[in-house]
């Protein structure tokens, strides 16, 4: 409740400051230049968000496929690591 609570709250205050500078934009007639900056914005934080899932999605990728080729209990014993690795990677029948 408390959560649903703070974003409410922040949602007001977020909301409030637009609309304000919708409000001051429109009493002086320039509402292109408002709607111009915000698409401007929103533009920028979707090219900024693509490329950094691009990055950390290319750095995820080569990291998977430059990973080293252990088997299972190839240091001694079984260990907590190899099940993971199993079922990240489970091997393929020949």
């Amino acid at each position: 409740m408390a959560i649903a609570l703070v974003a409410i709250v922040a949602f007001f205050f977020l909301f409030s400051g637009i609309y304000t500078d919708y409000l001051w934009f429109d009493a002086t007639g320039f509402t292109t230049v408002f709607s111009g900056v915000v698409l401007t914005q929103i533009v920028l934080f979707l090219v900024g968000a693509v490329l950094m899932v691009a990055i950390a999605g290319g750095n995820m990728l080569l990291a998977f496929r430059t990973r080293p080729m252990f088997g299972p209990a190839m240091f001694g014993g079984a260990s907590g690591a190899d099940r993971y690795r199993m079922a990240l990677d489970p091997p393929t029948a020949s």
